[in-house]
């Protein structure tokens, strides 16, 4: 069933009171393709009886407003300018199912511009709730003759709350796994095939397939129109980007709460190679690039299990060290000590690091403790570095950087 994410209550003003006496609702689903339904007001209508008792009508995702208004016009106004547009481009005057976003653009302006000629003489209440693509297009009702008011939800939910209750949790952590693949989705360049996500995400086939289904369904992301012939396995998926600004605001709120509970951790070395760190941490999961500002890498001690130099931290204003965050659970970050030779070779440091698009966030890393003398990584250390940051997509101007690096051998 189809969930909800705006409403429209059309009717009249009380003349004596605030609020509206409304005639008409309609409910707006953005799912797999959003949907305007209008049906007669049950509660507060006279005894007349409705000329219709349900219509839908596909809107625009671009245009979802302007689409209401004109079913408004059409339907409630019997606007006589609107009847003899419908009367030309639509399969009959008052068409019972309408999907509208298949007419031309220049034709849905037509219905447009008339709207907003036309006098309304009724009020409109609208409540968008958190979410809603029509949060993003509020401003164009000042372009109608109607009296309104506008309701915006206040309550801003991390996705873990607004997925459907089949989203399956990863056992060790306390992300989704719609969470998951949402961060990773969203940092891919090119899209992402199912098999490249389960492996960049630590996550199993069955994970990836159940989790973009749901995703598919609640629209927020989208596979590649050009892969419309081809076996799932073959698709690439974006998010959608008219949902965009909304799924940023979920991922920036769920990477606050994960740092705050300490659960992020910045890697800039070695575990830039996932198949590394999903061997060290079989329970984390990358989640997005990060760069940390006004350091340089460098490699500060010697690591007997490398035969050379190993990444380390070293302050240097203007630089900058890119890296991958990782969510981590207490006990992967046990290991993870146990790895990096804790505390004796490396300490922990909680530093803060920049995310494209979604602002600093406090991660922990390891920060190398130094030794006497210069210590030069292997060919093969560094190797590993550079092949882990490509392959996460890592800004390719800074493994440039990485691969001018002197090494041992």
């Amino acid at each position: 069933m189809s969930s909800l994410t705006a409403q429209i209550l059309f009717g009249v003003s009380d003349t004596y009171h605030d609020g509206i006496r409304p005639e008409y609702d309609l409910f707006l689903s953005e799912n797999s393709r959003a949907a305007w339904v209008m049906v007669p007001n049950a509660v507060y209508r006279s005894e007349e009886e409705p000329e219709f008792s349900k219509v839908s009508w596909i809107p625009d995702p671009d245009t979802m407003l302007d689409d209401a208004m004109v079913m408004i016009g059409l339907y409630i106004r019997k606007d006589p300018g609107l009847i003899e547009l419908a009367a030309k481009f639509l399969p009959e005057v008052h068409p019972k199912w309408v999907e509208f976003y298949e007419l031309k653009d220049s034709i849905r302006q037509l219905f447009h511009n008339r709207c907003r000629k036309m006098e309304f003489r009724g009020k409109l209440v609208l409540t968008v709730l958190y979410g809603s693509t029509v949060f993003n297009q509020l401003e164009v009702l000042e372009q109608y003759r109607v009296e309104r008011e506008i309701c915006v939800s206040d309550r801003s939910r991390p996705l873990a709350a607004t997925q459907p209750e089949s989203t399956k949790k990863n056992e060790s952590t306390t992300l989704t796994t719609e969470q998951i693949i949402l961060a990773v989705i969203r940092e891919a360049h090119n899209g992402m095939i199912p098999e490249e996500l389960a492996k960049r995400a630590n996550l199993t086939a069955g994970q990836v397939e159940s989790g973009i289904q749901s995703l598919l369904d609640s629209n927020l992301i989208r596979p590649d129109s050009r892969d419309a012939g081809l076996a799932f396995y073959r698709k690439r998926f974006y998010t959608n980007p008219e949902r965009r600004q909304v799924l940023d605001l979920d991922l920036h709120d769920m990477l606050r709460k994960c740092s705050e509970a300490h659960r992020l951790y910045f890697a800039y070395g070695s575990n830039l190679d996932i198949d590394q760190m999903y061997s060290r941490c079989p329970n984390s999961h990358f989640l997005a690039r990060a760069r940390l500002n006004d350091y340089k890498l460098s490699f500060p001690r010697f690591g007997l299990s490398r035969g050379g130099g190993v990444a380390g931290l070293e302050s240097a204003e203007g630089n900058s060290v890119w890296g991958a965050l990782y969510f981590v659970s207490d006990q992967d970050f046990s290991k993870l000590d146990t790895h990096e030779g804790a505390p004796s070779c490396y300490k922990r440091d909680e530093v803060e690091v920049t995310i494209v698009n979604l602002g600093e966030s406090r991660a922990i890393t390891y920060q190398a403790i130094p030794q006497i003398g210069v210590h030069r990584p292997t060919k093969a250390y560094l190797g590993q570095i550079i092949q882990g940051a490509r392959s996460l997509e890592i800004n390719e101007a800074y493994c440039q950087t990485l691969e001018g690096i002197s090494v041992a051998d």
